[in-house]
Order: C-alpha cells, then structure tokens, then sequence
C-alpha cells in the first residue's frame, strides 16, 4: 500500500530527527500514515515522543527543537497543568507534527487513569468523538480553552462510562514503527495496556464477550475512519493481528 518511495523519505527525517533528541527521551513513535506503511506524497509525520519531566529542557535545547514552544506553554508544562503539547515544522516539503509528553501522565493515560490535557497551535472543535468496544460513535466534550494563539484542549479515556479508544493508546494497536525505545519502553508498556484494554473489554461486555461484535479493534479510531472514508488504512494482516491479540488476551484473563 502506497508509495515506498515516500516512506523512505519520511523514514531519513525522522532518523535525523530522532538521532538529536534520543540521549535526552524515552521513546520515539510513528503514528499515522507512517506508522501503518501506508505513505502517500501528500502524508506529514505523526510522532510521539514521551521524556521525563527532569530531562524536557535538554530536549528543546535540541537543533530540532530549539526556539520551538513559547514559554507560557512549557511553564504549564512543567507546572503538570498540561501533560503534553505539540510542535510542528515543515522539513523537506514535508509537515512533521511532533507530541511531546509527560512521562508519567503519558502512561497514567496509557493505562485509563487520568485525561490527555495538552496544547496545540491551532484551534479545535470543542466537541469530538471516539468509538466503543462495540463500534458505536460517542461524542464528549474536549473542554476547549484558547491560549498564546492556540488552545488546550482534554481527551478523556472514558465518556458517559465507556471506554473509547483514542490517541496515544491505539498506538500500541497496531503501531509498526518503533523509532527509539530506552531499555524497551514502549515494549513493556504496550503489554500493560493490552492487558488493561483487555480487562476493560472483560468489565464492560463480560466474560462470554461474543468477539465478533465486541472487540478492542472496534474502538480503534482509525479503524473507523477508514471504514467513514471507504479507503484501505490499516492493512488486512494489521487488522488479523488485532483480533488474534485480542482472542488471546481474553483467554489468558478468563483462565487466569
């Protein structure tokens, strides 16, 4: 599915990119187009970067990042008013929007306990949606604020009592590149939240959940949106690997 050409290209950017900031982080992630291998000429770079409170000056003293985030924004950072905020550059023609996040809010919200609450450089819509266990669309409130030119806006884990799948967490999915992890991050974490997805698929639907109506590939947000668009996102072996993922997570909770 799409163009190699293109992949490789946003591919040597993000090496670039990665090699001057991964002394000071804890993990470099694709999401996105890139993330699924799925690279058209007209697709930006969707990056995750997690790093520890103690070490976000040495990230954006960075050439990449340097003169980058305005220091109202990084003074709510590092207050924890905001748990991640987002930076984009145009390198080569091409739009790189780069995440970065608190560590430890990052895999509080990883693992359902606590909201995203960040800033972004423009404005959005106070009102989103995600998708449940089952398939079904739920709306929720982001709590928009404006600020310095943007706004801050929160992504909860759960509306109206139900899960729904969102960013950063569908990344652990069906993510297909890794760009850096430090003494296997994002490895270690992406086990704790399928058990986690796992348990709440258990909680919500029960331990005879029928997989075939109820699954965890059902509240990928992607997954939707492809099927809204009617245009192959994620590829038929990323969708398998999900469902055979999900079938033995249940097993393993249910006999445990």
């Amino acid at each position: 599915m799409g163009s190699e050409e293109e992949y490789q290209k946003r591919l040597k950017i993000l090496h670039n990119i990665t090699n001057q900031i991964k002394h000071c982080v804890e993990t470099v992630v694709v999401g996105g187009s890139v993330g699924y291998h799925n690279v058209e000429n007209h697709c930006d770079i969707d990056t995750v970067v997690v790093v520890d409170m103690a070490n976000i000056d040495n990230l954006l003293s960075t050439d990449y990042f340097q003169g980058t985030v305005q220091k109202e924004v990084l003074d709510l950072f590092k207050k924890k008013l905001i748990n991640f905020f987002w930076v984009s550059k145009k390198v080569g023609g091409i739009d790189v929007d780069v995440f970065i996040y608190d560590k430890e809010a990052y895999e509080k919200n990883c693992l359902l306990d606590g909201n995203r609450i960040g800033f972004i450089n423009k404005k959005v819509s106070s009102k989103n949606y995600g998708f449940g266990f089952t398939g079904q669309k739920i709306e929720y409130d982001r709590k928009v604020k404006s600020f310095k030119g943007g706004c801050i806006y929160e992504t909860p884990p759960f509306a109206k009592g139900i899960y729904i799948g969102q960013v950063p967490r569908d990344d652990f999915l069906f993510l297909g590149y890794v760009a850096f992890q430090k003494d296997n991050y994002f490895t270690n974490l992406q086990e704790k939240v399928w058990n986690k997805l796992t348990l709440q698929l258990i909680e919500e639907c029960g331990k005879d959940v029928d997989l075939t109506k109820q699954n965890i590939l059902n509240s990928i947000f992607v997954y939707n949106w492809q099927k809204e668009l009617k245009k192959t996102l994620l590829s038929d072996e990323i969708l398998e690997r999900i469902k055979k993922r999900t079938r033995e997570e249940v097993a393993k909770i249910i006999s445990s």
